[in-house]
């Protein structure tokens, strides 16, 4: 006999997990179905350049995900959810040479932001 469920989730990104989640602590039976071969969409970590380098390629939101209420109503952290955050969060090479990063420290990625526009770091 096949078995039923009350919703699919088509993805298992973070959105699609997340929105299981809070539908399967609503009492519902849920199935996630993902096409890789892991879950997480932009959570997850690949080696795609070097060995031992590894990339997460669509993480660049995720700077403020501990305010965001999926951590706290899913205890997240409680069950091993743990984000480290590198001093050096992600950059933009222009093609005149020059290159903005943004850093975890606001007077960094101001400096960096200078040496483009002043005026855009003063503001």
């Amino acid at each position: 006999m096949a078995r039923t469920y009350d919703v699919i989730v088509i993805g298992g990104g973070h959105n699609g997990l997340i929105c299981a989640a809070y539908l399967a602590r609503a009492g519902l039976d849920v199935m996630v179905f993902e096409r890789r071969l892991e879950v997480g969409g932009g959570l997850s970590t690949e080696e795609a350049t070097l060995p031992g380098f590894q990339h997460n390629f669509h993480s660049v939101f995720h700077d403020a995900v501990e305010h965001m209420p999926a951590m706290r109503d899913l205890e997240l952290a409680r069950h091993g959810a743990d984000y480290i955050l590198p001093p050096g969060q992600g950059g933009l090479a222009l093609s005149d040479g020059r290159a903005l990063t943004v850093h975890t420290d606001g007077a960094k990625t101001a400096a960096s932001l200078a040496r483009i526009s002043a005026r855009a770091a003063r503001a």
